[in-house]
């Protein structure tokens, strides 16, 4: 997960689709990023911009999975879907749930659950 703040760090919202603000987080983090990179390349590979909770409600996968963190591993890899590839997911997307999704689409995931 990633965040832009804006011009210059002025956590600016104009011409973001969804400014976060996260109660336990002293300031704002701004427009919420998350994303997938190659650790070959360290190279960004796909990346989703948080729009807010009812237009996240619509996209891929998350009627046919009850975790986010599932739809958006989904959402980020399609591209690799049936690839075999390996994902590594950090403790906010690594899980069971993630783990076997992935597995069925092609792909495999390790990481802390």
């Amino acid at each position: 997960i990633s965040s832009w703040r804006g011009k210059d760090g002025n956590y600016c919202s104009d011409g973001m689709p969804h400014v976060t603000k996260i109660e336990r987080k002293p300031k704002g983090v701004g427009a919420e990023l998350k994303d997938a990179a190659c650790a070959q390349t360290k190279v960004i590979i796909a990346l989703e911009i948080q729009e807010g909770k009812e237009a996240m409600a619509s996209k891929d996968y998350v009627n046919e999975y009850t975790k986010a963190g599932t739809a958006t591993v989904l959402r980020l890899t399609k591209p690799w879907h049936g690839s075999r590839r390996v994902i590594n997911g950090d403790s906010a997307f690594a899980s069971v749930t993630t783990a076997m999704a992935c597995h069925d689409k092609g792909l495999h995931l390790t990481g802390l659950v």
